[in-house]
């Protein structure tokens, strides 16, 4: 099994160390192309707004592969949502979750100051979408906006409507 380690920010610099360790090529500074020997695909990776950043991940591997995120004094809140057809694990506490497969959960929200692992399936397509968000930003936001507003609301969808 092949082992990465990597750390999140809300800028691109995290993903030189990456792309150097895994042999991929870094492409302005948002695509990393896996390279051929583990498998092919990209992920890509850009700021949103202040606060708030992505990194999409679509490859199929054909070796295995754990990518650990080492904790760090970024202060962020991870939201993984794995689209995968099969089943992934991420590690967090050094506990296996699944996630990413129709009858797994598919959304891991992980504090950027706990380390966790990824090992995606191997030959099977991997999707997943990462939501890199400041704290201040998010615990603003749910402060100022409690979900009990939001819980009692009836959304109205008229009949023969998507």
């Amino acid at each position: 099994m092949k082992k990465f380690t990597h750390i999140n920010s809300l800028t691109p610099e995290w993903q030189h160390h990456l792309a150097k360790e895994m042999n991929g090529e870094l492409i302005d500074n948002k695509i990393i192309v896996i390279p051929k020997s583990l498998g092919q695909g990209h992920s890509y990776f850009t700021q949103i707004t202040p606060g708030i950043s992505v990194l999409l991940m679509d490859f199929v591997l054909n070796e295995s592969v754990k990518i650990n995120r080492i904790k760090s004094d970024n202060q962020l809140y991870i939201l993984h949502f794995d689209l995968s057809e099969n089943a992934n694990v991420i590690k967090i506490n050094n506990i296996d979750y699944k996630i990413g497969s129709y009858d797994n959960l598919g959304l891991a929200i992980i504090d950027n100051k706990i380390e966790s692992s990824f090992k995606p399936a191997i030959n099977k397509r991997t999707l997943a979408l990462r939501l890199l968000v400041d704290k201040k930003l998010l615990d603003g936001f749910l402060k100022n906006h409690p979900s009990e507003e939001f819980s009692k609301r009836k959304i109205n969808v008229p009949k023969n409507s998507l």
